[in-house]
């Protein structure tokens, strides 16, 4: 089955949970960048699983008894078309998607107030404010009819969970999107650590990413990239990318390719001249021997809680054994005080989103076990703020190595272990020729 085909399944897969409800869904609107001007759209990532349409300002009702799925899209105009881009059009839409119904969105608060009728529940996203009002309104309007002998729902419930929980678990095709991120990703990195130089900015290997990405079919990152040159790698969100990279420093790149609305999430730290600084490489081999005990933990009933754990641990033992720390590791796990030198979680679900919007926990609060078509990164790291109680030649470094990871039936698939990770893939990486992957 084709990710193109799996769109209506997902629909009844999402009306099974609404329990007789209602779900209605918004895509993205059209976002103003600077006065008359607008972003490229992205489609709203619930959005896109349920429909696979990119068009800005769609609406979707789900109705769960009977099973019923009802587009709303922008009507066919063509001076609308001429300055701003091709729309599919309320006929061609209900010829090539597979909807009960297709309507212009004019018609969205009419045909709403006569599918909220009957129903117990109402699930829409919560994050889109104005949404919420409009759909607050149109149940204030039928609250009006009060001697309707229908039900009518009592309140707005929050869908992110439910969409969430089915996007957990990831399809064969989409799979597939997602390898082809990793591999895209994997060739702009490679070009990256070729390209970093002293000399160089930090803007100019952001600009060589994104022209890889598109080279190879990725319209867009994935994300804002993070190209941090020396202690802007403490930044955990770093973004400006507007320094000259300097001898001595170490260079720590996150980013990744989206490839079919699909994301790639991937970090590598690396000297900036040709081989690493033997302290840096100290501290590097301590965050990638605890990476590969988090990808130990990556397998069936195994959980993000086990590989946060397994990989704290060995960060822990490498700040024992550089006196950054004192005490045992047990006591230093239970009491938190790694955290002034890793203050983040070690994963994170992936997929539509780079942080995809899906619970961690299960009905009964605890840590949901891994099973196979999950992906989710594994991103230990160490950071050595100004401001830590630590010997000054620590201060100012960053580091953090992270991976794509898949669960299988028998264990795990590294999604980017092709990216060069060691110390001697990466020294060898930086002999080449950045040049080599422009052609």
């Amino acid at each position: 089955m084709q990710i193109e085909t799996e769109h209506k399944a997902r629909r009844k897969n999402l009306a099974d949970k609404l329990a007789g409800g209602v779900a209605v869904l918004h895509g993205s609107g059209i976002q103003t960048r600077s006065f008359d001007t607008t972003f490229p759209h992205r489609q709203d990532s619930n959005f896109k699983y349920l429909t696979g349409l990119d068009e800005p300002e769609a609406f979707l009702i789900i109705t769960s008894d009977p099973f019923q799925s009802i587009l709303f899209v922008r009507p066919k105009n063509d001076f609308e078309e001429m300055w701003g881009g091709l729309r599919m059009g309320v006929e061609k839409a209900q010829q090539i998607l597979d909807f009960d119904e297709v309507h212009p969105i004019e018609d969205f608060s009419k045909v709403i107030i006569e599918k909220l009728k009957g129903s117990r529940k109402v699930f829409i996203d919560f994050s889109n404010r104005k949404f919420v009002t409009k759909m607050l309104d149109h149940m204030d309007e039928l609250a009006r009819f009060r001697k309707l002998k229908v039900h009518k729902p009592s309140g707005l419930e929050d869908i992110t969970p439910l969409v969430g929980s089915l996007r957990l678990i990831k399809s064969a095709p989409e799979i597939e999107s997602m390898r082809r991120a990793a591999e895209i990703t994997n060739i702009a990195h490679r070009a990256a650590m070729a390209m970093s130089k002293p000399g160089v900015n930090e803007s100019e290997i952001e600009a060589l990413l994104e022209y890889i990405y598109k080279k190879n079919g990725a319209r867009h990152p994935a994300y804002e990239s993070i190209v941090a040159g020396g202690d802007n790698a403490l930044i955990l969100h770093y973004i400006e990318n507007n320094r000259e990279l300097k001898s001595g420093q170490m260079l720590l790149i996150d980013a990744g390719s989206e490839f079919n609305t699909y994301a790639s999430d991937v970090t590598r730290t690396t000297p900036v001249d040709d081989k690493f600084d033997p302290l840096h490489q100290e501290l590097y081999e301590i965050v990638l021997e605890a990476q590969k005990s988090g990808l130990s933990r990556a397998s069936v009933g195994h959980t993000i809680g086990d590989v946060h754990e397994s990989a704290t641990r060995i960060l822990i033992r490498g700040l024992l054994d550089h006196k950054i720390l004192t005490g045992t590791v047990d006591e230093i796990w239970e009491k938190g005080l790694h955290k002034p030198y890793y203050p983040h979680g070690t994963s994170h679900w992936l997929g539509l989103d780079v942080h995809d919007n899906s619970p961690y926990l299960d009905d009964e609060l605890n840590d949901l076990k891994f099973v196979p078509g999950m992906v989710f990164t594994i991103e230990p790291g160490l950071y050595f703020q100004y401001n830590n109680e630590c010997p000054e030649r620590y201060k100012g470094i960053g580091i953090r190595i992270e991976d794509d990871v898949l669960i299988t039936d028998s264990d795990h698939d590294n999604l980017t272990s092709m990216i060069p990770k060691t110390v001697h893939e990466i020294e060898e990486m930086k002999k080449c020729d950045y040049r080599d992957f422009l052609l």
